[in-house]
C-alpha cells in the first residue's frame, strides 16, 4: 500500500514571498486652483479699463452711475456698444452716377488747338 508523503516543510524564505507586504499609499499634492477665466464683452461688470480692453482697444470700463460697465469708447452711454453716426456725416448715402466720362475733345485739347490756328493764321499773314 502506498505509504503517505510528507510535504516538504516550509522554509523562512518561502513563507516571506508568501506574505503580502503593503501597498505604498501615494499621496498627491494638492493641485493649485486658478479663479475662472471671465470674458468680458459689451456692457460687462468691470473693475478697470485693462479689463475691457480684452474685447478690444475701443473699449473701456464706464462708471454708469450705478455700476462700472464695459463700454465702446465712441458711444459710452449705450448699453448695447451702438457705433454713433458723426453730425456732419448723412444718414442717407449720395446717389452713385453710372454715367461714364464722356469721350472726346476736352477743354485742354481746346485750348491747344486755338493756339495751333492763331499760328497757322499768323504765319499765313506774314507770308
Amino acid at each position: 500500500s502506498p505509504s503517505p508523503s510528507t510535504s516538504p516543510s516550509p522554509t523562512e524564505s518561502s513563507i516571506a514571498l508568501a506574505t503580502s507586504t503593503p501597498a505604498p499609499i501615494i499621496t498627491s499634492s494638492p493641485q493649485p486652483t486658478t479663479a475662472p477665466h471671465v470674458a468680458f464683452e459689451c456692457n460687462s461688470v468691470c473693475s478697470s479699463n485693462s479689463e475691457c480692453l480684452t474685447i478690444g482697444s475701443g473699449y473701456s470700463c464706464y462708471n454708469t452711475g450705478t455700476d462700472s460697465r464695459c463700454r465702446i469708447t465712441t458711444n459710452l452711454t449705450s448699453a448695447t456698444c451702438a457705433k454713433t453716426i458723426s453730425s456732419n456725416s448723412s444718414a442717407v448715402p449720395s446717389p452713385v452716377s453710372n454715367q461714364l466720362p464722356h469721350a472726346g475733345v476736352g477743354i485742354p485739347t481746346t485750348i491747344i488747338l486755338s493756339f495751333a490756328a492763331i499760328l497757322i493764321i499768323g504765319s499765313l499773314l506774314l507770308i
